[in-house]
């Protein structure tokens, strides 16, 4: 009815006998009417986006009765009270709902307990910046996504939970900074994107599904997390994954799918024995970036693209640097690495060697430049072993 009416500042926010308010002050962010602690209609079926973005409304939430839950026949609250950061209360639910997704998003100033009906199937964004109700995190039996469910909740201090048939737990708890105790993931779950981004005070060891896809970011910021790292075996996308995750110990894991390894450890310095990279990986960028404790001999997959601050730091590696055949991008692959030896590499592919070898005081022989580079700046400064006549292709442009 006044959906998008951004200079509406005043009106009567529920109306009787009605069954459909859904939209009806959408967008309304100017308007500052009570929410009304008393009044609300049993005949409500939809009251999706009812308040959406009313930021100025102030009030208290309706306190459901749970002696007459089954009489509400409210089914649809979709976003319903999504970014009114003013009203007050604790949240509510009823038996009857199974999408409850970005119901209270940004309700900052809720306060009590978060609740999820045993029916609720999407629980996405629910509770996402409530960051006033201090839980316990809940997951109803039937909930498949979680994604975003309690991102943002910054003081909350309780343990996580997931249900065993949540399929999406992206973000579930992203920048839930207070959260403890140990990460959980359900059997089912197959997306665990920034599922735990920046819960510093998570311990114990990490966690992953037997049917996880995407690890992207998970653990990324973790920085409590104890013990090996792990990766499923369906996992393909591991990029960010544990980035500084500083105390995390054992040695580094890829599983056989992988593809993008893109800064998965970075710096995870307490990592030690060899690194590894499975034949699938395209994107090794940063993968490995001072882990200074690693030791053994350097690795790149066949298939890998990308190997730019590979090893950046990582001045604990032996043996002869590697590169292989579809390498584009050496920039910043070895920087640092001063125990290195052997001659220095450069597949036939590379674009990109600026900073490769940077600071690589223990490399010998003559050094190497591709066909195809066109960068070169900073490549073997600081290389003081390196003898023999200097190489440069055709297309560089930049030494």
């Amino acid at each position: 009815m006044f959906y998008n009416c951004q200079n509406l500042k005043s009106g009567y926010p529920w109306f009787r006998n009605s069954t459909n308010i859904s939209h009806m002050y959408d967008n309304c962010c100017n308007f500052s009417n009570d929410i009304g602690s008393s009044i609300f209609d049993k005949n409500y079926q939809n009251i999706a986006y009812a308040f959406n973005n009313c930021s100025n409304m102030g009030g208290h939430l309706y306190k459901f009765d749970e002696d007459y839950y089954n009489d509400y026949n409210v089914t649809n609250v979709v976003n319903a009270y999504a970014n009114c950061r003013k009203i007050t209360g604790s949240p509510w639910t009823t038996p009857k709902l199974t999408n409850i997704h970005g119901m209270f998003a940004g309700c900052s100033n809720l306060t009590g307990n978060f609740v999820c009906g045993n029916n609720v199937i999407d629980m996405s964004e629910a509770y996402a910046g409530c960051v006033n109700i201090l839980g316990p995190f809940v997951c109803g039996e039937n909930v498949t996504n979680m994604y975003g469910t309690y991102t943002q909740c910054s003081l909350t201090t309780k343990k996580p939970v997931c249900g065993n048939k949540v399929i999406d737990f992206s973000g579930t708890y992203m920048l839930c900074s207070n959260i403890i105790g140990l990460p959980v993931c359900g059997p089912n779950v197959t997306n665990m994107l920034l599922s735990y981004y920046h819960c510093s005070n998570l311990q114990g060891q990490p966690v992953c599904g037997p049917n996880v896809v995407c690890l992207y970011g998970t653990y990324a910021g973790c920085s409590n997390l104890t013990g090996p790292p792990v990766c499923g075996e369906n996992v393909v996308n591991m990029s960010d994954t544990y980035s500084n995750c500083i105390n995390l110990t054992g040695q580094p894991v890829c599983g056989n799918n992988v593809v993008d390894m893109s800064y998965a450890y970075n710096g995870c310095y307490n990592l030690i024995g060899s690194p590894v990279c499975s034949n699938n990986v395209t994107d090794m960028s940063g993968t490995y970036r001072n882990c200074y404790n690693l030791t053994g001999q350097s690795v790149c997959g066949p298939n890998v693209t990308d190997m730019s601050e590979t090893y950046r730091n990582c001045y604990n590696l032996t043996g002869q640097p590697v590169c292989g055949n579809n390498v584009t991008n050496m920039s910043n692959s070895y920087y640092g690495c001063r125990n290195l030896t052997g001659q220095p590499v450069c597949g036939e592919n590379v674009v990109y060697m600026s900073y490769a070898y940077y600071g690589c005081s223990n490399l010998t022989g003559q050094p190497v430049c591709g066909n195809n580079v066109t960068d070169m700046d900073y490549a073997y400064s600081y290389c003081i072993n390196l003898t023999g006549p200097f190489i440069c292709g055709d297309n560089v442009k930049r030494m």
